[in-house]
């Protein structure tokens, strides 16, 4: 049976739960498979997050199925009759779903997207089993850390806002009229923006139209908003990131009260997240139980809570600047070939022409204006939202008018670029989807869903990159499963445009470029004037430099 099921094709719907299953108890590795629910999902260009057998039986087959069983089902018991009656007819009709959708595949021409997929499914299979390993001392070291910031910022906000005030009634009668007026003390709600706002405003900061980091720039330097930013970056790390790894009850007030911790697995001392290989309309994965990609990018301290196992290392690899080479590959842009063909940083390139300043004497400012319009314009971004992106990840103020005029320069400096994202918004706002280099199709209307004009024109800019992105890195993903999961080397994490391993130390010299050339190798088949570079980092933790 093992050498049946590994060596012939295995069809199954949402199959990963199985392979995931044969692998743990029986040590049968699926390397071929076909999986119904993920076909559907292509087919239907990513809009259906999830598409349950019930709803492709009755599609295909016509039949509606009975799932009153799939509840019934008890670790450990004999199984009833009927609980086999339901077992048989949930892979009764997966052969006929097949060749329909096969058909269907052929029809729309999206047999590579399906062969992608498909490969990668064993590799999401030994992503989620192998996990990964977790420094819950280092864990609760940042928990009290940043506990102690909140604590200590929110103490001085209360401090500093809570406010006295004459409370008004209607009651004007000879008798209360002679009473002292009552007073009530106004305590801040520290995460209700309206409140805050209210509060702040009394306070005396008449600047402000709202509390988002764009309008507290307002009073930079101040100690009160200096404290509120101190506050809000804590709050944003306990509930968004270290919440995730905490059993967590959430108080009448709203505030989240961290427990104890929810991971590790008790048997393999790791965390196993769950990934959806199919998370978004572009193909890219999501994570959550917790999320494993989603990593808090200012707070340089967290990554260290990923360690190696004793006698092991982390490799990580990532993609370098993965979308522009996309974009200056469907534009063919002469000055992005030209830059990543010489191995030369695009972002100075960008200044340098931007503020006619020669290369060795662009700043660090400079830079990183030329970073932010490189990303934020390839996707459509105005001058409005370019002139608070600046401020908020760069911390550089300009004005409308100043930002307009950046933006006019980046479009004259490269405009192969700008008449490659116009006509790829207006195209597919035409048409209502896009194809990617590889074949993906991502259709981007949503019928149930009004969506503003501009919002359509820029899925059309930024679908094709980043379902490529997806493209690439699964790919990659389901070479080096076949390359390296038989070697006992742990495929631990997968972010967008970036795949992390453990191995033994010993193993540390030879795996980091095996998988810097098959990353480079499944880039390089969609760009073709201009090279790929898969970057890799060696450590004792899942370090990004």
């Amino acid at each position: 049976m093992k050498a049946k099921l590994e060596n012939n094709t295995v069809v199954g719907h949402n199959i990963k739960f199985e392979a995931k299953f044969l692998k743990h108890h029986f040590g049968i590795t699926l390397r071929n498979v076909y999986d119904t629910m993920i076909t559907e999902q292509i087919i239907q260009g990513g809009t259906q997050p999830y598409v349950g057998l019930k709803e492709l039986v009755f599609k295909y087959c016509g039949i509606m199925l009975d799932k009153s069983e799939q509840r019934s089902f008890k670790m450990g018991a004999q199984l009833t009759e009927s609980q086999q009656k339901y077992a048989i007819q949930d892979i009764l009709y997966l052969p006929e779903i097949m060749r329909k959708q096969k058909a269907k595949i052929k029809l729309i021409d999206l047999q590579n997207t399906v062969d992608i997929e498909m490969k990668v499914i064993p590799a999401v299979a030994w992503l989620e089993l192998s996990g990964i390993n977790v420094d819950l001392k280092k864990l609760d070291e940042i928990k009290i850390k940043v506990l102690e910031q909140k604590n200590k910022a929110g103490k001085f906000l209360i401090q500093e806002l809570t406010r006295e005030q004459i409370e008004i009634t209607p009651d004007t009668t000879q008798e209360k009229a002679s009473e002292k007026p009552k007073t009530l003390t106004i305590i801040p709600n520290l995460n209700s923006p309206k409140s805050l706002l209210e509060t702040l405003k009394a306070k005396g900061y008449d600047k402000l139209e709202g509390t988002g980091k764009q309008e507290l720039g307002k009073y930079k330097g101040d100690e009160l908003i200096t404290n509120l930013i101190l506050y809000r970056q804590a709050e944003k790390l306990l509930s968004g990131f270290i919440a995730g790894f905490y059993e967590t009850q959430v108080k009448k007030d709203g505030k989240i009260e961290i427990k104890s911790p929810k991971y590790p697995h008790p048997i393999t001392k790791r965390v196993h997240g769950e990934f959806n290989q199919y998370g978004a309309l572009s193909g890219i994965f999501t994570s959550s139980k917790p999320n494993l990609q989603q990593q808090p990018s200012r707070y340089r301290e967290w990554r260290q809570i990923y360690t190696a196992a004793p006698g092991n290392k982390i490799v990580a690899c990532d993609l370098s600047q993965i979308e522009l080479r996309i974009i200056g590959q469907h534009a063919k842009e002469p000055k992005y070939i030209q830059a990543y063909k010489a191995n030369l940083d695009l972002h100075k390139e960008t200044a340098t022409q931007m503020f006619n300043v020669p290369l060795e004497s662009v700043t660090k400012q400079q830079r990183e204006i030329a970073k932010t319009i490189n990303f934020g314009l390839n996707y459509g971004m105005g001058a409005q939202a370019l002139k608070e992106s600046l401020k908020i990840n760069a911390d550089i103020e300009v004005t409308l008018e100043e930002a307009q005029k950046l933006k006019q320069t980046f479009q004259r400096l490269y405009p192969h670029v700008t008449k490659y994202l116009n006509k790829a918004g207006e195209e597919e706002f035409q048409k209502g989807e896009i194809r990617t280099l590889a074949g993906r199709i991502c259709k981007t209307r949503n019928p149930n869903k009004k969506e503003e004009d501009y919002k359509i024109k820029n899925k059309g800019k930024n679908l094709p990159v980043q379902g490529l992105c997806a493209d690439i890195l699964k790919i990659a993903m389901g070479n080096l499963f076949l390359i390296l999961e038989s070697r006992e080397i742990k495929l631990i994490n997968s972010v967008h445009d970036e795949l992390v391993f453990e191995c033994k130390v010993e193993k540390a010299d030879e795996v980091p470029a095996i998988v810097k050339t098959e990353m480079e190798k499944a880039g390089n088949l969609f760009l073709k004037d201009l090279p790929c570079i898969a970057e890799v980092t060696i450590a004792d933790y899942w370090n990004k430099e």
